[in-house]
C-alpha cells in the first residue's frame, strides 16, 4: 500500500510470533521487545502531545459548545494532525504495556505532561468526538501506577 496513513501488516502471523520469541529470533537486531517498543512510543507520544498541544488549538469561538460550531470537522482537520490524533487517543494504550520500571522511568515525563498540557488533551479529544478516551486514559494511568508502587514496595521493602 502506498497509502502512509496506514501501518504496515505481516501478511502471515507467524513472523511477529518469531520477531518478539528470544528462542526464534536468536539475532538481537532483529528481535523486537513489545514492552519497550511500547515504552518508545509512549514517551513519543507524549512528546509529541507536549510540542503540538496548545489552548484552543482549533480556534473556536470563546464559550461556544462543539455542536455550536457548523465547521468544527473542518477545523479539527485542519489544526489536529494525524499523528497527534493517534498520539490523544492512543498513548494510555502503549503505557497499558510497558513494563512497572520502565512505567517509573517515563513517569516524569508523563507527569510533566499532565501537568502542561492536560486540558489541551481534553480540548482536543472534545472536538474530536472522543472524551471517552480521557477516561480510560486516566484509569489506565491510575492502574498502572498502583502496579508500579506494589512493584517497588515488594522489590524494595526500604522504600
Amino acid at each position: 500500500r502506498e497509502d502512509v496513513d496506514h501501518p504496515v501488516r505481516p501478511f502471515h502471523k507467524s513472523f511477529p510470533d518469531f520477531i518478539v520469541d528470544p528462542l526464534r529470533c536468536v539475532n538481537s537486531r532483529f528481535r523486537i521487545s513489545p514492552p519497550d517498543q511500547h515504552a518508545e512510543l509512549l514517551v513519543g507520544c507524549l512528546q509529541l502531545m507536549g510540542q503540538q498541544l496548545e489552548r484552543n488549538m482549533c480556534k473556536l469561538p470563546d464559550g461556544a459548545m462543539n455542536s455550536d460550531v457548523p465547521d468544527l470537522k473542518e477545523r479539527t482537520e485542519q489544526h489536529v494532525n494525524n499523528a497527534l490524533r493517534y498520539a490523544c487517543r492512543s498513548w494510555h494504550k502503549h503505557l497499558v504495556q510497558v513494563t512497572p520500571t520502565r512505567i517509573l522511568e517515563i513517569s516524569s515525563v508523563l507527569r510533566g505532561f499532565l501537568e502542561r498540557k492536560f486540558l489541551f488533551w481534553l480540548e482536543v479529544l472534545s472536538v474530536l468526538g472522543a472524551a471517552r478516551d480521557a477516561v480510560d486514559a486516566l484509569e489506565a494511568t491510575a492502574k498502572c501506577f498502583n502496579v508500579c508502587l506494589c512493584f517497588v514496595v515488594y522489590d524494595f521493602p526500604g522504600f
